[in-house]
């Protein structure tokens, strides 16, 4: 009997902390977003009010949901479309962000000044969207998440006892 209800205590312990994990992925997605509108109006900003080459903007630029995953580090060392490829299979975003983003940054630097500009802002709009997508589905998919987890132990403890 003690057994069981070890086993049982166990199990309550790793849905919980299953669902804590899966939860904080969800914020992760969130995080990344941010760090991603930060990155491009930061672009937009140097380059309509300072025209400054897009490698000074990434060596000074750092997110720490970014910096997480290692698109930071790549950022700098292989610019941005060579950042967003690598990085595509960590982040948490969703696939139609990183499809904007890899659209984004083929030809990102091959442009007029305006052109550039016009092209960040309908990113940043296109972003803006995913981000409120994100917020919205996050509390229900964190229940979703955490019900889940709760009726799964407790089916399985019912189960060993």
């Amino acid at each position: 009997m003690t057994v069981k209800l070890l086993g049982a205590v166990f199990v309550a312990a790793a849905s919980l902390i299953m669902s804590n994990y899966l939860c904080s992925r969800l914020g992760r997605e969130r995080d990344e977003l941010e760090g991603f509108i930060a990155l491009i109006s930061r672009i937009r900003l140097e380059i309509s009010c300072f025209s400054r080459p897009l490698s000074e903007i990434y060596s000074e630029f750092s997110s720490p949901s970014l910096d997480t995953v290692g698109f930071t580090e790549a950022l700098r060392a292989r610019g941005f479309y060579g950042a967003v490829c690598e990085s595509a299979s960590v982040l948490s975003i969703s696939r139609e962000a990183k499809e904007l983003l890899i659209s984004f940054s083929e030809d990102l630097g091959r442009g007029y000044s305006e052109d550039e500009i016009k092209r960040c802002d309908h990113l940043l709009a296109s972003l803006d969207g995913e981000y409120k997508k994100c917020l919205d589905a996050l509390p229900g998919k964190s229940k979703l998440i955490r019900s889940l987890s709760l009726t799964f132990g407790i089916s399985v403890i019912i189960i060993l006892i």
